[in-house]
């Protein structure tokens, strides 16, 4: 025999096993049911992380929120308000109720730094 013919004996061997293998993992009672479990499980995990992801998302979300929000302080106390304003835009932009924040800040802020920081979230939002 010559070696193209084995190689061509070993190739066909292998895709028979491999059809057989198939043939026998569809045939399986619980197939139908297994691939139903995973399909439900990979829309649960998509639509998780549609919402948002759960808890540990949540989590970080408030970590970046407050260290946004320390960073603009930190700068307007140093007098640096264009850079201030962008962290506060950014702190803005993750907070769940952003109208609220917006009165706080506008109650706490300077005229002319909140009116900054309007321009800034009106850019964002055009871009």
């Amino acid at each position: 025999m010559s070696t193209t013919t084995v190689i061509a004996v070993a190739a066909g061997a292998a895709l028979a096993y491999c059809i057989y293998f198939d043939y026998c993992r569809r045939s399986h009672p619980d197939y139908r049911e297994n691939v139903a479990k995973k399909r439900r499980a990979k829309r649960a995990e998509s639509s998780k992380s549609k919402r948002g992801g759960g808890a540990v998302d949540e989590e970080m979300m408030k970590q970046f929120f407050v260290q946004q929000m320390q960073l603009g302080q930190d700068l307007m106390r140093r007098g640096q308000f264009e850079q201030a304003v962008q962290h506060l835009a950014q702190a803005v932009r993750v907070y769940s109720e952003p109208s609220q924040l917006l009165q706080l800040l506008q109650q706490n802020m300077p005229p002319d730094v909140f009116m900054l920081l309007m321009r800034q979230l009106e850019q964002d939002v055009t871009q």
